[in-house]
């Protein structure tokens, strides 16, 4: 998803965006690959962008600092990984008269118009290709973002390959754990934690929740409010996949009438936790 354009490098910049700051590493390519550096740059918060409100022109001008001092070949290939603070997601449903691209894509826009207001013009807006029989999800990005990364990547002579959401990256990369399963996807963040109800491995809905500390309170109490949405749920939806990077050394707790499973990437490079949005990438 977001899918700038492609481009070929022997080297590639991993970069994420989250509320807490910028997680990079940089890593070569081909069949020896190996991490050559990584750093964590916490957010610089302001007055006028405290913590609770994450601003992503902080971190791009962070970000503009490690590319000056850093020492990066020409046309490293860049790709940047957002978090949900910085993403907002919709899932349409199911449509009943088949559309072609340009008129889905007048209606997703539209969808997000009818949402959030004049500020969906914005915004870059992105959406999967679904069956029509299937549920849709869709997000979107500011423009002045991508922009921005763009620029970047002019500046310092870089490749920028692609952007794209922590949602996505993780799903797609987790599609092998959860194969063809009933049940509910948690993808856990450092501020949010993403729900995301599937059938047969297809997402069907998907909501944002905003975490603090007790991530697994937030998630119960989430769940609850799930039960009392959706009162066709049966056992067989009951199904928690649990995937919490950060989060390893953490008991999961039970929760009464659910199935709860711990999924992750077996033969991945253990990273810290700053940089957990990198481990389905790298």
């Amino acid at each position: 998803m977001l899918r700038l354009w492609p481009s070929f490098s022997p080297n590639t910049l991993w970069v994420t965006f989250a509320a807490d700051g910028l997680a990079i590493v940089q890593q070569t390519r081909g069949f020896n690959k190996r991490i050559t550096d990584q750093q964590f740059i916490k957010t610089r918060h302001t007055e006028k962008h405290p913590a609770e409100s994450p601003n992503w022109q902080l971190l791009v001008n962070q970000l503009d600092g490690y590319l000056s001092s850093a020492s990066l070949n020409k046309n490293t290939q860049m790709n940047v990984i957002l978090s949900s603070d910085y993403v907002r997601y919709i899932m349409l449903p199911a449509q009943q008269v088949a559309m072609n691209s340009a008129e889905k894509s007048a209606y997703v826009n539209a969808v997000f118009r009818e949402i959030y207001g004049a500020a969906a013009n914005d915004w870059y807006i992105k959406y999967h290709s679904a069956a029509p029989h299937q549920n849709t999800p869709a997000a979107a990005v500011d423009k002045q973002l991508l922009a921005s990364l763009e620029h970047l990547a002019g500046k310092y002579q870089l490749k920028l390959n692609t952007v794209q959401p922590y949602l996505m990256a993780a799903f797609n990369a987790l599609n092998h754990s959860i194969h063809k399963a009933n049940g509910y996807l948690v993808l856990l963040e450092n501020t949010k934690l993403l729900l995301i109800y599937c059938q047969q491995g297809v997402c069907q809905q998907l909501q944002t929740v905003t975490v603090n500390q007790d991530w697994q309170t937030a998630l119960k109490n989430a769940l609850n409010r799930e039960l009392l949405l959706n009162e066709q749920l049966n056992t067989a939806d009951k199904n928690l996949f649990i995937y919490a990077p950060a989060q390893k050394n953490t008991s999961l707790n039970a929760i009464d009438g659910w199935h709860v499973q711990r999924i992750g990437h077996a033969n991945k490079a253990k990273l810290e936790a700053p940089f957990y949005m990198l481990e389905s990438v790298l």
